[in-house]
Parts: structure tokens; sequence; C-alpha cells
């Protein structure tokens, strides 16, 4: 019992302190971004032009590469909508490539990554979160990091 009690005690006091951050920062929840589709469309076109535009996935047989997706894990404190991400990135790919599920001696290519936060101080002293989409093109048979994307994600009005 005491134990649950001082868990419950901890976690209210982190829960507190990351809101009392928030709002000391100016970023209290009326000040909260609200992502749209059309930036995820905006985020997964730059991802797939950074690719296309490496030639890595150009196939001197006319082939199409196998790509499949590894995981995309969110480790910012904001909720992205990831399964946005992976949708746009395969729509905008799969002209190029063939996405493909499971079977290990098909697989090219493997997608994966990360969604990251930091917290910018800028020249006026006054600090901003900024998010950044970082993804790796992997080659499958040798493990070899082809590609690597890093941009930031940005609310565009």
């Amino acid at each position: 019992m005491k134990k649950g009690l001082f868990f419950f005690l901890l976690s209210m006091f982190f829960s507190w302190s990351c809101f009392a951050d928030n709002q000391e920062n100016g970023n209290s929840l009326e000040n909260t971004i609200v992502y749209s589709s059309s930036d995820y469309k905006r985020a997964g076109k730059s991802i797939t032009d950074q690719i296309l535009q490496s030639g890595v996935l150009e196939n001197v047989s006319e082939k199409k590469y196998n790509l499949m997706f590894g995981r995309i894990i969110n480790e910012s404190f904001y909720n992205f909508d990831v399964d946005a991400f992976v949708k746009n990135i395969r729509s905008s790919l799969k002209s190029k490539v063939n996405i493909v599920k499971g079977n290990k001696k098909d697989i090219d290519f493997v997608l994966a990554g990360r969604l990251t936060e930091r917290t910018a101080t800028l020249l006026n002293k006054t600090k901003r979160k900024e998010y950044y989409i970082e993804l790796k093109l992997t080659d499958f048979q040798t493990n070899t990091e082809l590609k690597v994307i890093k941009i930031p994600f940005v609310h565009k009005n």
C-alpha cells in the first residue's frame, strides 16, 4: 500500500513539473500546435524526394526493389500520428518500389527511424520546441545504412 502511494505521488510530482515547465516556457495548452494532414504530406514528400534524389532505389535492371517499413518510433512528448507519416511516404514511393511485408528473402531495403524533439533557445532567450524526423534506409542483406534523412517537422499555416 505504501509503495503504491509513493509511486502515485511521484508520478503526480513529475506530471506537475512537466506542466509547470510548459507554462513557464509559454507552452500552455492554448498555444499547442495541431499538426494537420498537409503537414504530414509535406514531411512525407520531403523524405521521399531525398530518398529518390539519392539514387539508392535506382535499379539498372529496371526491376523494382522491395522495401519494407520498419518501426518509426515517436520519441517526442507530442502525440504524432506516425501512421500518417508512413501512409504518405508509402504512397509516394510505391511507383518506384514494391512495398512488402515480412518474407525476409524478398526484402531489399528497410526504412525505419524515429521522431524526436528538442528545445531550442532563440536569440531573444525564449525557448521553442522543435520536432525532427530521422529515417534510415538500410540494405537488408548487408545491414548497411545507405541513406540517413533528418528533416525538421514544422507546422505551416
